[in-house]
């Protein structure tokens, strides 16, 4: 294996599990995968879905926002960060210290934030929560 052919693997099996995830109502995720010369190993993770979720990140705030003092609204919000401005678009849960993941708006790359920063931002916003 090489990361060429992992790259291939993760887009087919993402096309693949499309049809899963519309048969059975769902949202999965293609986890992180490991590989050496020889084999592979990745792990597939999967939640209900909520009404208003494209995706699995999304999925994942909609329905688990509440934990981290955050609200369903909040899901798109533009915030600033160290300066930077940030779009709020998903929840990763099973990452503790950095659960919240958004996108800045001038790279268009994803940051992993904490809930404290977030929360924080969102304060200096609207003041009081």
């Amino acid at each position: 294996m090489n990361g060429d052919k992992v790259k291939t693997l993760r887009d087919k099996l993402n096309i693949a599990l499309k049809s899963v995830e519309n048969s059975l109502d769902i949202k999965i995720s293609v986890g992180v995968i490991t590989y050496s010369d020889s084999d592979f190993r990745l792990q597939l993770t999967g939640v209900d879905s909520v009404e208003g979720a494209n995706n699995f990140l999304e999925s994942e705030f909609l329905s688990k926002c509440g934990r981290y003092d955050l609200r369903m609204e909040d899901l798109g919000r533009l915030i600033r960060i160290n300066g930077s401005v940030h779009k709020i678009i998903g929840l990763k849960v099973r990452n503790r210290k950095y659960p919240i993941i958004t996108e800045r708006q001038d790279n268009k790359k994803q940051y992993k934030l904490t809930a404290w920063q977030v929360t924080e931002a969102i304060r200096r916003i609207d003041g009081t929560r």
